[in-house]
């Protein structure tokens, strides 16, 4: 049962996953923790990198997640996958408790050297209710610069291609992908960086997609449908 954000859960949660998920109000803290966090976020920073990882997650019975690097010429140095079980259920605007850990976990495993990128993440990022959707979330908490690449528009008016939450300007729209800045980079830094990258035939999320989603394991999630609303 739910009733906005002070839901009653109860039963299945997300196709069964989570038949033993019970409460009564199971986002007041989370919501104050990506407040304390949207304060610490970073709107400026210098993008020049060695490397871009490209970052996604996907669901069958268990989740899979899958980090692609890429050098700057477009080169693919590495791929990383993980496979576990989410801890948490699908809920709009609450996608990083439900995928950080994955992608912390995946960004750990990289070389010292190789952490000198920049992420862009399947999902939003100051463009967000809160201003802090997951790009912006593992940005901070990693501190390190992250971009979100959306497959959809959680939030805010669209004017001629911008993006405006509360007349501010959080994000684009770049063909069929939505822009924003996650952590350590402005607004236009984050559309200048994917749009070049992809001018430039570089597209690091369609090849973490693709990785995480293996033919033999492409089962149907209710929480990750083709076109999910990312957030």
């Amino acid at each position: 049962v739910k009733k906005k954000e002070g839901v009653v859960m109860e039963g299945r949660v997300n196709g069964g996953i989570f038949e033993d998920f019970v409460t009564s109000y199971p986002l007041k803290r989370h919501a104050k923790t990506q407040l304390r966090l949207a304060r610490k976020i970073v709107l400026e920073g210098d993008l020049e990198r060695e490397y871009v990882a490209g970052i996604d997650v996907s669901y069958g019975e268990e989740g899979r997640g899958a980090l692609s690097i890429f050098d700057m010429d477009g080169n693919l140095i590495k791929e990383l996958t993980i496979v576990k079980k989410a801890k948490f259920p699908y809920i709009p605007t609450y996608l990083s408790f439900r995928e950080g850990g994955f992608i912390i976990e995946l960004v750990k495993m990289l070389s010292k050297e190789e952490k000198n990128c920049i992420l862009l993440i399947d999902g939003n990022g100051y463009m967000h209710p809160r201003r802090c959707g997951l790009a912006s979330h593992v940005g901070v908490v990693l501190d390190m610069p992250t971009i979100g690449v959306a497959k959809s528009r959680l939030c805010g008016k669209l004017e001629r291609g911008e993006i405006y939450l509360d007349k501010e300007l959080v994000g684009f729209k770049m063909g069929k992908r939505y822009v924003s800045p996650g952590h350590r980079v402005s607004v236009y830094g984050a559309l200048r960086f994917v749009k070049n990258l992809l001018e430039g035939g570089v597209d690091p999320l369609r090849r973490a997609h693709r990785s995480s989603r293996p033919e033999s394991d492409r089962i149907s999630d209710p929480a990750h449908p083709r076109d999910p609303p990312i957030c």
